[in-house]
């Protein structure tokens, strides 16, 4: 199992290694599968910038308000909230 990083730049980007793929995304969050735990980034007129699968690395712009960490078991309930 590898870390990840998550670095904030002056709360108006963000970049986090060891992202597998976008759950999903919207102005106000974006949903991010890691490898053991789903990555949960709030905000506004948030963008993403960049996504390399091959480095699993992503890039998300706009203004960052919080980031939270939520267990896969809790994955049917997230697209429950998701998608209402």
């Amino acid at each position: 199992m590898e870390n990840h990083v998550i670095t904030i730049f002056d709360q108006e980007k963000i970049e986090i290694s060891q992202a597998e793929e976008i759950l999903s995304s919207t102005e106000k969050e974006v949903y991010v599968k890691l490898q053991k735990d789903i990555l949960r980034v709030s905000g506004e007129n948030l963008k993403i910038n960049k996504l390399i699968p091959e480095s699993q690395t992503m890039s998300i712009s706009g203004k960052i308000l919080g980031v939270n960490y939520m267990s896969k078991m809790n994955k049917k309930s997230l697209f429950g909230k998701v998608f209402k």
